[in-house]
């Protein structure tokens, strides 16, 4: 796979902010900077999200476990998407209801235990090795 370099990065960046109805291929003849031929880099480009098994599309929005789709609400995939956004790292419930859901205040109410509670039962039921784990105190995260 193709790492991109700083300067890529940056270029690709205003690429996309500047143009919105650019074809794929058009973006990527604009960055890729290698002798790679462009069905190559096509073949590479992929907006998933992959952390042990899980995938997230980000395009067409669906999950999967272990090659099995995984049926979501938005916000449930707001919430894994967030989880699987810096594998390890501890958010708080805090963390959760702005980075997820915009709020931010802890409104004293068990949102986010019932968010987790719900991904938990569709992502880890059925499923030796659970992949939404907490860390007594601190948070929730994906190991």
């Amino acid at each position: 796979m193709k790492i991109l370099t700083d300067n890529e990065k940056a270029k690709l960046g205003k690429l996309l902010s500047e143009i919105k109805d650019m074809s794929l291929e058009m973006i990527l003849r604009e960055v890729i900077f290698s002798d790679e031929s462009i069905d190559e880099a096509i073949k590479i480009y992929r907006p998933e999200t992959t952390i042990n098994g899980i995938i997230i599309d980000e395009r067409s929005k669906t999950v999967y476990r272990d090659g099995i789709e995984v049926k979501l609400t938005p916000k449930e995939l707001k919430l894994l998407s967030l989880l699987m956004s810096e594998r390890g790292k501890v958010f708080s419930k805090t963390d959760i209801l702005w980075l997820a859901y915009g709020i931010d205040w802890d409104c004293g109410t068990n949102t986010v235990e019932v968010y987790i509670s719900f991904l938990r039962n569709k992502i880890d039921k059925g499923f030796t090795t659970p992949m939404i784990l907490t860390k007594q105190g601190y948070g929730y995260y994906i190991n």
